[in-house]
């Protein structure tokens, strides 16, 4: 949901290989998004250039930087994706701050109510996950849309060979 970068989201800490992909963890890809524009931000001081870093990547808009001999990335020439990022960032930014100004007037009964969710933990091992689905009382079909993250499981088989797991089923 972030486009983490598969390197960047494993310097981050995240797992992905077959089965896992947490960029499509909502609330670790969340984490590492936040903790990569603070870095960015502490890098480039300004939350522009940390945006425009968060598509480039940090080294990559550090040596357009340097290659152009400039000091913002107002000065800069990007790739027109680049050159977008940040407006669309900021564009965000104000809808969310006041949907109301932008003709998004959304009433209470038309928002989607969350669901609460709990947290098990299932630890290494290989599981059927149609069975782990259906011993939480859910369908195969519900335990993937509340784990996104799980991909892969044309098998069904789940092999967590690494470290325990952090499933979300709803309470």
């Amino acid at each position: 949901m972030w486009q983490i970068m598969g390197q960047t989201g494993k310097e981050y800490g995240l797992t992905i290989n077959k089965q896992i992909d947490q960029r499509r963890d909502p609330e670790k890809a969340t984490k590492v998004a936040c903790d990569y524009l603070k870095k960015a931000k502490g890098k480039f001081g300004t939350w522009s250039s940390a945006s425009a870093s968060y598509n480039r990547g940090m080294n990559g808009l550090n040596n357009a930087l340097t290659k152009q001999n400039v000091k913002t990335i107002y000065d800069l020439y990007l790739n027109q994706e680049t050159s977008r990022y940040f407006y669309r960032i900021l564009s965000l930014k104000l809808l969310f701050e006041n949907p109301g100004r932008y003709g998004f007037d959304v009433k209470e009964e038309e928002m989607i109510k969350p669901i609460s969710l709990k947290d098990i933990i299932i630890p290494k091992g290989k599981y059927n996950t149609v069975e782990l689905a259906k011993k939480n009382g859910l369908t195969f079909s519900e335990l993937k849309k509340y784990n996104p993250w799980l991909i892969d499981l044309r098998t069904y088989e789940l092999k967590n060979a690494d470290d325990s797991l952090i499933l979300k089923l709803p309470k």
